[in-house]
């Protein structure tokens, strides 16, 4: 799956373009986000748990959370939709088991 790219631990904070945030180079469980940055920060992607499960994709405001889904540890989807300075905003939040337990607006 992550043949031919760069692994890098991401420093530089004035870069853009397509990178992947790892904590050590070439152990492929241990990437942590793979996607595009602008401007220093993450802007659309992916972010990982350390199982290698996916935790976030989706799209990214001044770094923070924007747009997406979010996963649970285990692979399932729990939250989508939008996020306000990176917590959830409106959207739809699922259990385990995959069903709605809650579609709206939060409070904060």
């Amino acid at each position: 799956m992550f043949n031919n790219k760069k692994y890098l631990i991401f420093e530089e904070k004035n870069l853009s373009g397509i990178f992947e945030e790892k904590i050590e180079e070439l152990n492929d469980k241990d990437l942590i986000f793979e996607g595009e940055y602008l401007d220093g920060d993450r802007w659309k992607g992916k972010e990982y748990f350390d199982n290698g499960k996916i935790k976030f994709e989706g799209e990214y405001l001044n770094g923070n959370r924007w747009k997406g889904k979010e996963y649970s540890d285990k692979g399932e989807l729990i939250f989508e939709g939008e996020y306000l300075d990176g917590n959830r905003w409106k959207g739809k939040e699922y259990n385990d088991k995959g069903e709605l337990i809650f579609e709206g607006e939060y409070n904060n």
